[in-house]
């Protein structure tokens, strides 16, 4: 999903510069939408009396909150080619 994203990104460059404030803005943006997208959601209101299940969740949106993802800022400020 994210090499789509990353994609599309690039090819809107033709068309549209993108700033600094987008290009850091963006990561974290995405990191935020895709960890509570409709399956997480769904598994919290499954596991929501499961204590060790709902760590094991927030453990994995931890986890994508911090790791490292360089390539929305490359793809939007630089030639990714």
């Amino acid at each position: 999903m994210i090499q789509s994203i990353l994609d599309s990104l690039d090819y809107i460059r033709q068309f549209y510069t993108f700033n600094e404030a987008e290009a850091y803005a963006i990561l974290p943006l995405y990191k935020y939408i895709s960890c509570i997208e409709y399956t997480q959601i769904n598994a919290f209101k499954k596991y929501k009396n499961d204590d060790y299940k709902l760590n094991l969740l927030f453990d994995a949106i931890e986890h994508e909150l911090i790791r490292s993802e360089d390539g929305f800022y490359r793809v939007m400020l630089h030639n990714s080619k």
